[in-house]
């Protein structure tokens, strides 16, 4: 017969196991409004009262037509490399690594849309200055990888220091472009769809810098309807990462429960996990 604690266990992986289930379902669920949100912001973007316009169909006489179709009148088409202050570009350099030190991103780190603390590698503090000598990133600027993989974007969110390589440009926006809107603006299909078509390469694609820096854009004149975009798109990215957290925190005490119901040593109270689900 099985000791209470065990019984415990088992029914604390089970309350886990529904929590992983229903957190991931939630994951699925802010990716898929996310997804067509940005298609919406994009394509339609907000008035000076913060709403969305209406669609092209609905009232026509809000857009024009321009190369990457209709835009709401108050956008502009231009080239990427108008709307940046400027790129910097450590490709085809590679650092010494360190145990500990700096952190140094490379392409390997930036998902789509955020930063990676994995894999986690290092450049030595004394190394900093004389590798870094092609331009010192800000917070805000934005991370684009030209291969390995192509075309994913994310924006340095911290103010501690940072060295990079391998595959990664850092774009600087100017004051035509908010720092954030850039982020989710090449994180859309247009451009999306524009970088695939123009990446070459046999086994691994890539794209020149010369080439990216032709990317056509569409964007608000005013910087206000940027930022009213990214607020709208900032605060669904808070609660995608509050449920990504919170699966990462159940699948770390699944695995430490699995050792428990193997040893039966500790008991494992299901409260929390209990509150947590009512929430879910």
């Amino acid at each position: 017969m099985l000791n209470a604690t065990i019984v415990e266990n088992l029914w604390a992986k089970y309350a886990l196991d529904n929590l992983i289930e229903k957190t991931e379902a939630l994951i699925a669920k802010y990716q898929a409004i996310k997804q067509g949100m940005m298609h919406d912001l994009f394509t339609r973007g907000v008035d000076e009262h913060g709403h969305l316009r209406p669609t092209y169909e609905e009232a026509p006489e809000l857009y024009k037509q321009s190369e990457l179709g209709w835009i709401p009148n108050e956008w502009k088409v231009d080239l990427v490399e108008n709307v940046l202050e400027r790129i910097i570009d450590y490709r085809g350099k590679t650092p010494q690594k360190t145990d500990n030190g700096i952190p140094l991103i490379t392409a390997k780190n930036v998902r789509m849309g955020f930063i990676d603390d994995e894999p986690a590698e290092f450049i030595g503090e004394h190394n900093f200055e004389s590798w870094m000598t092609r331009g010192i990133p800000a917070t805000g600027d934005v991370l684009f990888t030209t291969e390995a993989p192509l075309g994913n974007v994310a924006q340095i969110m911290t103010d501690g220091r940072l060295a990079f390589a391998q595959r990664i440009i850092i774009l600087q926006a100017n004051k035509r472009l908010d720092n954030a809107f850039l982020k989710y603006l090449l994180m859309t299909d247009s451009p999306q769809r524009w970088i695939r078509t123009k990446g070459t390469g046999s086994t691994v694609e890539g794209i020149k810098q010369s080439v990216f820096r032709r990317l056509p854009v569409a964007f608000p004149k005013r910087v206000e309807e940027q930022t009213a975009i990214v607020m709208r798109l900032d605060s669904l990215a808070r609660q995608s990462e509050n449920e990504q957290e919170a699966h990462r925190k159940f699948q770390l005490h699944k695995i430490g429960l699995m050792q428990d119901l193997l040893t039966g040593k500790v008991r494992v109270k299901v409260d929390e996990a209990e509150e947590v689900a009512a929430r879910a």
